[in-house]
């Protein structure tokens, strides 16, 4: 029943898509060049950054990966380095508005850093 899409809209402010701008600083040109908020997973970056204009606060999310960046998974990277973190990305809405989201990242077996600390899972 799943039906496949290329974007997920979560209302006019704020899109999901699995890429469009690519490299670190993807997140920031996919909300520079959308005028939207957008979150994407493709470059396995975890970040969030604030973008400001005449219309207000929007951000580039990216939502890193939840394999990790050293698995067998990715042995087509040659054993180069990789700015990848095991992590996700937490939306949340106030008034209808995206507010700042937060990142959960991985910090250990069975552990992830949230909100200035860490919290087994």
């Amino acid at each position: 029943m799943w039906q496949p899409c290329w974007s997920v809209w979560i209302n006019e402010d704020v899109a999901i898509k699995h890429r469009w701008k690519g490299g670190w600083t993807g997140g920031r040109n996919n909300t520079v060049n959308a005028g939207v908020s957008m979150a994407t997973g493709h470059t396995h970056v975890l970040s969030v950054i604030p973008f400001n204009d005449y219309n207000g606060t929007r951000y580039g999310i990216q939502t890193g990966t939840l394999a990790d960046p050293n698995g067998p998974q990715f042995n087509y990277t040659e054993d180069t380095p990789k700015d990848w973190n095991s992590g996700f990305v937490m939306m949340s809405f106030e008034r209808s508005r995206l507010l700042m989201p937060e990142i959960i990242r991985v910090w250990g077996e069975d552990e992830v850093e949230f909100r200035g600390k860490i919290h087994g899972v």
